[in-house]
């Protein structure tokens, strides 16, 4: 966390800590204390490339510091229908795995190592009482972080869901960043927005274009590499050299194919035997 240490003004937090201690005297708080603060722990300044903000931690005992992200064995509502959006963002039911396969966890310390800082308007709630944390600092506390990277020299893509997470679209003004709004993705809301608007397909063909992808998986289990593999498998087929380049990649696996249309004829009428299933 030192990093972030040296761009955020962390006295924001002292009347959060107190407010948390009265809070605790009362009942529980989630998420525990050494987990509150765990995308700073998780993820480094310099490796953020993508912003997800929610509302707030589930108040059932699941929640473990990264927005969405959940101890439960059940998949909760909120992120199935993330998983299922990422899943109509890349073909998952063209990929050759299963749902189960390609989202084995509800654990999203995957996307945290990836450079994805998973952040919430309120950073904790009381057991059982949704919204009990709203209004004693965390909303500050969060201002001051996006500000900071707003003033970065780093693109970033910032995902903001939810109400409370659309509020902080004015704090992002350097045109170097991409916002994207959307609705909430628990199950009230999930269809005012969120569902088809491909944040997910836009946010790596946006950090691809900038540079920011070094082939690396971005998602969980984006499988970079069995792309390449079909392209190579198709480019040999049609005797076909043009290395394809890790940006059409992406857009390909986000359902764009930019190509020619001489090329796509050729690919669909003199070779129908080819399967494009990934």
């Amino acid at each position: 966390m030192e990093d972030w240490k040296e761009i955020i003004d962390w006295h924001l937090l002292n009347p959060i800590r107190t407010k948390m201690a009265e809070f605790r005297e009362k009942g529980t708080v989630y998420p525990d204390s050494k987990s509150v603060l765990k995308p700073f722990k998780l993820t480094r300044v310099k490796d953020v490339k993508v912003v997800i903000i929610g509302d707030e931690p589930y108040c059932d005992g699941t929640a473990d510091g990264l927005s969405f992200s959940s101890q439960g064995k059940e998949t909760p509502p909120d992120l199935q229908n993330i998983f299922k959006e990422i899943s109509e963002d890349f073909g998952v039911n063209m990929s050759g795995y299963s749902m189960k396969e390609y989202f084995p966890t509800n654990d999203l310390k995957c996307w945290a190592d990836r450079g994805i800082l998973l952040l919430n308007a309120v950073m904790s709630v009381s057991e059982g009482q949704p919204g009990s944390h709203y209004g004693i600092g965390w909303e500050e506390f969060v201002k001051s972080v996006l500000t900071a990277l707003n003033n970065g020299k780093q693109p970033i893509a910032f995902l903001l869901w939810g109400q409370k997470a659309r509020q902080f679209a004015p704090l992002i003004s350097n045109s170097i960043h991409f916002v994207q709004q959307a609705s909430h993705p628990r199950p009230k809301t999930v269809k005012e927005g969120f569902i088809g608007a491909q944040h997910f397909a836009k946010t790596t063909s946006f950090l691809s274009r900038a540079g920011r992808m070094n082939t690396i998986d971005l998602w969980p289990y984006f499988d970079h590499d069995r792309v390449k593999r079909k392209i190579n498998e198709v480019q040999k087929k049609l005797n076909y050299t043009q290395k394809w380049s890790d940006e059409l990649i992406y857009d390909l696996m986000a359902g764009r194919f930019f190509i020619s249309l001489d090329e796509s004829a050729q690919i669909f009428s003199t070779n129908p035997e080819i399967n494009f299933d990934l």
